[in-house]
């Protein structure tokens, strides 16, 4: 199967999997996983997707990692892809950025209509709503947008069994009062998953490296605070797996996939990557994208492994250096080609979980942690006025009752 897949026997090379045997380790480490993975893909995952999908089903599933470990299942991406509602649990009452930007990455480039989350594992007893809106909210801005609540117990065995506590249904004393709270997740959810989710930047998700056991929990942890700290600034981001990268089309400088168009792609700290991701950043470097790597550059690939003059030229193009050129003290500073390609080690943008929705229409979900009464939101967009005056205006004030009534007024002013 192996030798069909990749033109050569890996027997004789088994060791490579447990030690370093030279430049052409990585790459062995990067077919095996790739075979590995196509396997499980095939006997499993895909099977029971089609049977879902063919059927009209939603299927999700909590797995281990969550999105946290990139190599759980061989690739965690390429395999949870295939359910039809990419998901997760947030045991305890809180919200996950990560667990929620994996999750909603994958429904987003691969076209799933929904991101399920499972709330709340082992919250415990004295879960309150007030807990339950928080943490649902924070992580609907994350990217969910269906939720389940763990879980219907028939029976506790006179509170012996403690397994995961709560239930959120008729044991709890704001059952009767659940209808509205519902509700609003009901409305929300079904406007997060209608249109398309937009946002400028893509963070490679940092398999390859963990696969090759070169710097993979480096590139992991480096992917998730480049995430944390584009959220903290207002910055929307989906990670990107090697296969939607590899079909993605670059027109406009930007990156087209799924309906997503992304202007600036980041490999954090990806020291071993696919052939294919280094050369489509490239392209997208050659036609005007902006390429960032941070904490590494590449220095294998599934090519030709480490050591490859061929990576080498390509890395360099791009950067301005090799990673060996690096090692021996070269330096990197910002660069920009004829067409408006870049390399940069900041991003600044104002984007923020937009999504476009069918007849030209944008919108975001926003929230606050801290109560409030009255929000308000203006609106500044040109108009057909004389000469002289090109915009108007509009201030909308909303109040949101938790009854569940709503009250828009306006306020026009030119």
């Amino acid at each position: 199967m192996f030798r069909k897949r990749k033109g050569y026997d890996v027997f004789e090379i088994l060791p490579v999997l447990f030690t370093d045997i030279g430049p052409m380790t990585p790459k062995v480490r990067l077919d095996f996983m790739d075979v590995k993975v196509q396997l499980a893909e095939e006997r499993y995952f895909q099977p029971i997707f089609q049977w879902h999908w063919s059927r009209g089903k939603i299927y999700g599933c909590d797995q281990g990692g969550r999105g946290k470990n990139p190599v759980e299942f061989g690739d965690y991406f390429r395999c949870v892809r295939w359910y039809t509602a990419p998901g997760h649990d947030t045991p305890g009452g809180n919200a996950d950025l990560i667990k929620g930007k994996v999750s909603s990455s994958i429904a987003h480039l691969y076209k799933r209509p929904c991101v399920w989350l499972e709330g709340y594992h082992s919250l415990g007893w004295g879960a309150t709503p007030e807990r339950l809106m928080q943490a649902t909210c924070e992580n609907y801005i994350y990217g969910c947008s269906l939720l389940n609540l763990h879980g219907l117990y028939y029976s506790t065995h006179g509170s012996y069994w403690e397994w995961a506590p709560p239930c959120y249904h008729f044991r709890m004393p704001y059952w009767e009062h659940m209808d509205v709270f519902m509700k609003y997740f009901e409305r929300l959810s079904y406007l997060l998953s209608q249109g398309v989710h937009c946002c400028d930047v893509a963070v490679m998700y940092p398999v390859a490296p963990l696969q090759a056991g070169m710097g993979g929990n480096e590139a992991t942890k480096t992917a998730f605070e480049a995430g944390r700290r584009l959220m903290g600034n207002g910055i929307d981001f989906d990670f990107m797996d090697f296969q939607s990268l590899d079909r993605a089309e670059i027109r406009d400088g930007r990156l087209h996939v799924s309906g997503e168009k992304y202007s600036v792609l980041i490999l954090p700290a990806m020291k071993a990557l696919r052939w294919s991701t280094i050369l489509k950043a490239r392209e997208f470097y050659r036609k005007g994208g902006m390429v960032i790597s941070i904490g590494a550059l590449p220095e294998a690939s599934d090519r030709a492994g480490s050591d490859d003059p061929e990576l080498d030229t390509v890395v360099r193009e791009i950067f301005g250096a090799s990673a060996r050129q690096v090692k021996a003290g070269a330096k990197l500073s910002t660069r920009r080609n004829a067409v408006g390609g870049i390399w940069i080690a900041a991003v600044k943008s104002n984007s923020s979980g937009l999504r476009k929705y069918d007849g030209g229409y944008e919108g975001s979900f926003v929230w606050s942690k801290e109560r409030v009464s009255d929000v308000y939101f203006k609106g500044v967009w040109k108009t057909k006025l004389p000469a002289g005056d090109n915009c108007r205006i509009r201030v909308l004030l909303f109040v949101f009752l938790f009854s569940g009534r709503n009250r828009i007024s306006e306020y026009n002013r030119i």
